[in-house]
């Protein structure tokens, strides 16, 4: 099971100066996903997943992998990962792995893993999204940063691109705390995700969007 902290080592994220903006006046850049690529999602073949605990809309071509521990977690695989194991652009639907502080509420606890991040060049992209879901609620969010791993381009492989972490925190299940990650493909310039990494950012809305907490 992987925590916060994995996934953010994985993006090599940083932290946004002034997140706060999405209320109080830092940068708060919008965007969205185009149309493009909300059509091509919505077109493709989509099912639900349905079990005793959950219910979501996801993919045909992306299985999805329950854990066996309770509370239940699961994987929405990524078409392509290798042996049939979750990778870093699976979305994954995870108990958290340690309870939130006392009090906190969901965007409180968004807000401060972002002041968590380390550096000054990941920001939030558009504003925190509540959401309320049968059976529980989230907020959700998408940050962008860098990606020491690079990527590759027309040109040839660029050492240090972009990637947006997409990001949900929720209350499921009599307030059981659940978070929902996954990161989109990198791509090399600020601001201009690929084509594949929109449709990953539209598939992993809409996914979040249907889900039924049973």
């Amino acid at each position: 099971m992987r925590s916060r902290a994995l996934w953010y080592g994985l993006a090599a994220f940083a932290t946004l100066p002034g997140f706060y903006g999405c209320g109080s006046g830092g940068e708060n850049t919008e965007l969205k996903v185009s149309s493009e690529s909300t059509k091509k999602v919505v077109a493709d073949a989509w099912e639900w997943y349905d079990d005793a605990t959950i219910r979501f809309e996801h993919p045909k071509n992306r299985r999805v992998l329950p854990l066996p521990k309770t509370p239940k977690g699961y994987f929405v695989l990524e078409p392509g990962d290798i042996d049939g194991l979750p990778g870093t652009e699976s979305i994954s639907i995870l108990p958290k792995s340690s309870p939130p502080p006392v009090g906190m509420s969901l965007r409180e606890i968004a807000l401060a893993h972002l002041k968590d991040a380390a550096g000054e060049q990941t920001r939030l992209v558009g504003a925190l999204q509540n959401l309320t879901l049968p059976g529980g609620r989230c907020v959700s969010y998408m940050t962008e940063g860098p990606n020491v791993g690079g990527c590759s381009t027309p040109e040839g492989n660029k050492p240090v691109c972009r990637l947006m972490l997409l990001s949900a925190e929720c209350e499921a299940w009599q307030n059981i705390p659940m978070e929902i990650v996954s990161i989109a493909e990198a791509y090399p310039d600020a601001g201009k995700p690929s084509a594949r990494a929109r449709e990953q950012m539209a598939v992993y809305e809409r996914l979040v969007r249907s889900i039924e907490f049973k």
